[in-house]
């Protein structure tokens, strides 16, 4: 099985102004120079709308990205495969790269 480092450059790997962070074991995605996505050891982690995010939340389909006690706004995390499919998970990080282009 691919893993979750794999994957998340296979799916963004090419996308315009888009840049990949290779750090040890992990990568992270940015554009315009800030991070929209980058991989754990189990998940994958992405940046959107609030609202996005509680309707994923409410689908089950992903999670709200909490650090130490703090429950993140706008960062949710994503199961990978076989959980969730290559091509939803594509979907998502375009939505993620739309969401910190915007500003």
């Amino acid at each position: 099985m691919t893993g979750l480092k794999e994957l998340l450059v296979s799916l963004i790997e090419g996308a315009p102004g888009v840049e990949l962070d290779h750090k040890r074991n992990h990568v992270s995605a940015k554009v315009q120079g800030r991070v929209f996505a980058y991989d754990r050891p189990h998940d994958l982690v992405v940046k959107l709308p609030k609202s996005r995010i509680d309707e994923l939340e409410a689908a089950g389909e992903a999670s709200r990205l909490v650090m130490g006690k703090r429950e993140m706004a706008e960062w949710a995390v994503v199961q990978g495969p076989p959980a969730v499919d290559a091509g939803r998970l594509k979907v998502l990080l375009d939505d993620s790269i739309a969401f910190v282009s915007r500003d």
